[in-house]
């Protein structure tokens, strides 16, 4: 199977790919048919050259073991998970939207109004996965998704549960795939803890939050190095610049401020200890803001 070629095929007599839509580094998306549901899906496959390699395909199947357990309307839940010809593929919601990353790349500074928002909706999905003792340790822009309808704000979607945690009650599922000692994740956004290769709870996630909350109020990562070592070391080390030194507006930066830093505390205790403490907080902050219209994207 040629993966970058392979619009047309049809997957198990079911699934009909249409076109390529992204990749990554080990899999690529197909904005695919769902013949049985009469319906558009996205498809995701494994990339040909790591269907042999065993932890590679054991990590995709737990991505999908993962999130077919979260029905969430803040989670691309995934709806399906087979094989063709020996060749792993997960079948998802096809999101018509934009990634966080690409919002914050492209468009005008968000409001305050829209930025809470989508905050408590990523902290309402994380809430949601965390409670059935799913971790998703790899929480930054490009895996939020947002589609929009004018004036109606945005709606979040939460993807990429490729290297989630599955905890049971006395292990942790695939043991081998996320051992301690092991670093998984995306250094810009990585806890602390992740980044030394430590034991990692839902106190990791509230972590890589606060770096994405930091990100899309000023604009740039809170901490970043020349490499992905000096940015690991600075998670370990050092706190981020004040939003009062970056020009963040004083009238909102204090309250947001204060939520953001307590979310990015080195030590995992020093931090809210759930997403619903995030939540309760920023409802506390929305209450105090003026009425805004609200934004959208093109």
């Amino acid at each position: 199977m040629d993966i970058n070629n392979a619009s047309g095929l049809k997957l198990n007599n079911r699934y009909g790919l249409l076109e390529p839509i992204g990749q990554g580094g080990k899999s690529i998306v197909y904005r695919a048919n769902d013949f049985n549901l009469n319906k558009i899906v996205a498809c995701k496959i494994l990339l040909p050259e790591l269907v042999n390699d065993e932890l590679n395909f054991k990590r995709f199947r737990q991505e999908a073991i993962a999130a077919k357990r979260l029905e969430h309307s803040n989670i691309n839940s995934v709806s399906d998970f087979g094989e063709w010809n020996g060749q792993p593929f997960m079948i998802m919601e096809f999101l018509a939207g934009k990634s966080l990353a690409d919002i914050i790349d492209t468009e005008a500074k968000l409001s305050i109004h829209d930025a809470i928002s989508i905050f408590k909706q990523i902290a309402d999905g994380c809430a949601y996965a965390h409670a059935r003792n799913i971790i998703h340790r790899d929480l930054k822009p490009s895996n939020i998704v947002l589609t929009n309808k004018e004036g109606q704000g945005y709606s979040v979607k939460i993807i990429d549960f490729g290297i989630a945690k599955i905890i049971t009650e006395n292990t942790i599922a695939g043991t081998k795939l996320t051992k301690t000692g092991d670093i998984f994740g995306s250094p810009l956004y990585m806890s602390p803890e992740q980044c030394m290769g430590r034991t990692v709870d839902q106190r990791s996630d509230i972590y890589s939050l606060g770096i994405l909350m930091y990100e899309v109020l000023t604009g740039k990562p809170p901490l970043e190095g020349p490499t992905p070592m000096v940015t690991i070391f600075k998670h370990t080390k050092e706190m981020p610049t004040k939003f009062g030194d970056i020009g963040i507006e004083p009238k909102t930066s204090q309250a947001i401020e204060k939520i953001v830093f307590k979310c990015l505390a080195k030590e995992a205790k020093q931090r809210y200890q759930t997403m619903e403490e995030i939540i309760s907080a920023l409802n506390k902050v929305s209450k105090t803001l003026p009425a805004e219209k609200q934004q959208s994207f093109k």
